[in-house]
C-alpha cells in the first residue's frame, strides 16, 4: 500500500472517531435535558410550593446551553467529514 493511501486512511478513521465522539456527546446531553424536563413536569407542584421556578428555569437554560454547544460541535464535525 502506498504511503499516501495509508495517511488518507488514518485521517478518515480519525475524523470518523471524532464524529462518533460528538454524536455520543450530543445524545447524552439531549438525554439529560429530556430527563430534566420529565422530572420538572412530574414535580410542578413541589416547584411551585418551594417557589423555585426561577432556579429551575435557570438550570434548564444551563443544561440546554450545554446541549446546544455539543450539538453545534457535532454538526460542525459532520460537515468537516463531507
Amino acid at each position: 500500500m502506498k504511503p499516501y493511501v495509508k495517511i488518507s486512511y488514518l485521517i478518515a478513521r480519525s475524523a470518523t472517531s471524532q464524529v462518533e465522539l460528538y454524536r455520543n456527546a450530543t445524545r447524552k446531553a439531549s438525554g439529560i435535558v429530556t430527563g430534566f424536563i420529565a422530572e420538572t413536569y412530574g414535580s410542578v407542584q413541589a416547584v411551585k410550593v418551594a417557589t423555585a421556578e426561577e432556579p429551575v428555569v435557570e438550570h434548564f437554560r444551563t443544561l440546554n446551553e450545554k446541549r446546544r454547544v455539543v450539538a453545534l460541535k457535532d454538526s460542525w464535525a459532520k460537515q468537516q467529514k463531507k
